[in-house]
């Protein structure tokens, strides 16, 4: 939304140039009211490409970050297992807000965005449990095929009246 608006108020700004490039062709203003204002709206232009370019590299980044965060939750408890104590309760501070015992068993609060991760490994689980158990499925091909059909919300289909956003 920031870069489509950063692109509405650079195009604002051509049309005011070209426009005001015509007013001088016709003689409506003079050459000193045309270059301060060129220059003004030049300038006003390259702040915003600067600024749509460092929304253009902070997606990257974003998308960057997203994945190495989806792998760390993937592999945790191998990278948990591997680790000394002081990395290990480094790990736990960085996942998790809060900690509590219930019953004997730790219920944990997760910190954003490892609480979405486990939102949705949640809702996986209830809406597929079989998942779990390869055996019970067959091939890993069958396994997705099964889990897309059970989970659209999560998994969402692509045919011919749905396209993907993005």
């Amino acid at each position: 939304k920031a870069i489509k608006k950063l692109n509405n108020q650079y195009l604002k700004l051509q049309n005011r140039i070209d426009q005001m490039y015509l007013d001088k062709l016709d003689g409506e203003i003079n050459e000193a009211f045309y270059r301060k204002h060129l220059n003004q709206w030049r300038e006003e232009q390259e702040r915003i490409q600067g600024r749509i370019r460092r929304h253009q590299k902070a997606d990257e980044n974003y998308i960057e970050q997203g994945l190495k965060l989806l792998e760390i939750a993937r592999n945790v408890y191998r990278f948990f297992k591997g680790k000394s104590k002081p990395e290990r309760a480094e790990l736990i501070r960085f996942m998790f807000s809060d900690l509590k015992l219930r019953n004997g068993k730790v219920k944990p609060v997760f910190r954003p965005p490892f609480d979405i991760i486990w939102k949705l490994a949640q809702e996986t689980r209830e809406c597929f449990p079989a998942s779990r158990d390869t055996n019970s499925i067959g091939t890993k091909k069958q396994a997705a095929s099964d889990m897309e059909a059970a989970c659209p919300t999560l998994l969402p289909r692509t045919d011919s009246n749905c396209r993907p956003s993005g």
